[in-house]
């Protein structure tokens, strides 16, 4: 997620861009990038990992609806099961479970673009959802976490089908340590080696994990990892 203003003159000048701005009567300062309109306007180097809010669309409406979350789901007050969503400028949001977000692709992505540019969004009477800053290691410090779990196609430590995963996730949902989960919002590839180097330094336990089955897109990974531990304590 970032704002076109972030970019740098020569891909705003783009007719891609210009002709967006222009239709939609706005500024690039509240805009965001989407790959869906603006690819023609970036390399290939330049598209890499931005620009899909439609992965972090599909990913928040698995979270929030999911019965550990959901308001009507049976098992909301047994675990604290945040979200953060991190983006490429050093920005960061907690997903309250009270947001109900559009459905519908566009009204959801003007939502981001007001959060991205006036860096709140009310979505009730009484809450409120504000964007802050801090790199990614800077978040999981804040978090007091010593265990970073990483979700990669291509794991050192193995593959885990349905059932071991499933078992996996919810040791950790019932662990009395904070344990952070990382899913990449892009289309491939690992987190930054820098934020792991950042990460080994603090002393922070990284493990990585790789569902069975091939590349999953992020949202599906979310949604096997929030099933599974509905599964777990249902049965």
């Amino acid at each position: 997620l970032e704002l076109l203003d972030s970019l740098p003159n020569k891909i705003l000048t783009h007719p891609a861009i210009k002709n967006d701005l222009k239709r939609r009567k706005k500024k690039a300062s509240e805009v965001l990038l989407d790959l869906a309109v603006h690819q023609s306007a970036l390399n290939s180097n330049e598209q890499s990992n931005r620009g899909r809010i439609d992965i972090l669309h599909h990913c928040v409406l698995e979270y929030l609806f999911s019965p550990l979350i959901h308001p009507s789901g049976d098992n909301k007050d047994i675990f604290e099961i945040k979200l953060f969503i991190h983006s490429i400028n050093n920005t960061y949001f907690e997903v309250s479970p009270e947001w109900r977000p559009p459905s519908h692709f566009i009204r959801f992505r003007g939502l981001l673009e007001q959060l991205y540019s006036q860096e709140e969004i009310t979505i009730s009477s009484e809450e409120r959802i504000n964007l802050k800053k801090g790199t990614l290691s800077d978040l999981i410090t804040r978090l007091n976490s010593k265990t970073i779990v990483v979700f990669t196609s291509h794991s050192k430590e193995g593959e885990y089908s349905l059932h071991p995963f499933a078992k996996i996730m919810t040791e950790y949902a019932k662990s009395p340590e904070q344990v952070v989960c990382l899913i990449g919002g892009y289309q491939h590839g690992p987190p930054p080696s820098q934020l792991l180097g950042e990460l080994s330094r603090k002393k922070v336990k990284i493990l990585d994990l790789t569902l069975k089955g091939g590349r999953l897109p992020p949202w599906k990974v979310l949604n096997i990892a929030l099933q599974g531990i509905e599964w777990n304590i249902s049965s």
